[in-house]
């Protein structure tokens, strides 16, 4: 099956001094598509960190997945890869040795595809979905994130970094590949059998209001700077659409 990929990245305008913390990768040749979106961290002393720790664990992730599913193509092995990268991060985290409670993390959607099936897993708040020449739209993700974003409030930060995140007991509990091995217990895969007329949109949260509420039909014919003129959410946007 011939595959065709565009991608984009645009950063936040929320802040000036936030740098862009999603990252992606694309590799038409080997069916790997990477798309990560760091977890957003405090200020300090009034000023977000540039070089971002979550831009430097979104890259390590990433790359650390994609060479070891160029190495071990094969759809069991997207599990595997993620979780090497969540190991990865781990190393790096352990090497900074940070003193607060809140650790650098990632989120996102890795896929392969082989013999017009798409195999993925993804963990937090990014979005996949197939959508047909006829207009029909499919998520094969689900934000984890819904629940604490409703009734975060109930909570201080310290509560959600340390005893939801990552926490599976919890009944607010989402994912963050953040080198805890709890992580993976979030880390969702699955299978989808694509047509040669279907596109695979993967985005990064700043894309929701845009996946949400456009229709298949409209979202087919879009270009990519379309997408991000059409999307009022100020975080980073980052999409690869897949043909």
């Amino acid at each position: 099956m011939k595959l065709c990929s565009c991608s984009m990245t645009y950063q936040n305008s929320k802040l000036s001094d936030k740098p862009n913390e999603d990252y992606f990768i694309c590799d038409d040749e080997r069916h790997i598509y990477i798309l990560v979106d760091g977890v957003s961290r405090d200020k300090i002393e009034g000023r977000y960190p540039n070089p971002s720790p979550a831009r430097d664990v979104s890259e390590i992730f990433a790359h650390t997945v994609y060479e070891y599913l160029r190495l071990h193509a094969g759809c069991t092995s997207v599990m595997e890869a993620v979780g090497i990268g969540n190991c990865e991060i781990a190393k790096y985290n352990e090497k900074i040795k940070w003193e607060n409670d809140f650790l650098p993390g990632t989120v996102g959607i890795v896929a392969i595809i082989e013999d017009r099936v798409l195999y993925y897993c993804y963990i937090g708040d990014c979005y996949g979905l197939k959508i047909s020449q006829a207009g029909e739209k499919y998520f094969f993700t689900e934000c984890q994130t819904n629940l604490i974003a409703r009734y975060g409030k109930k909570f201080t930060a310290y509560e959600i970094r340390n005893k939801i995140c990552n926490h599976k007991e919890h009944p607010y509990s989402y994912g963050v590949l953040n080198g805890d091995v709890n992580a993976m217990d979030f880390v969702v895969s699955g299978r989808i059998e694509i047509d040669n007329d279907e596109k695979i949109i993967l985005c990064s949260d700043g894309f929701d209001d845009l996946v949400k509420n456009y229709s298949g039909t409209d979202l087919y014919k879009m270009s990519l700077e379309e997408m991000e003129r059409k999307t009022e959410n100020k975080d980073d946007k980052t999409v690869i659409v897949i043909e």
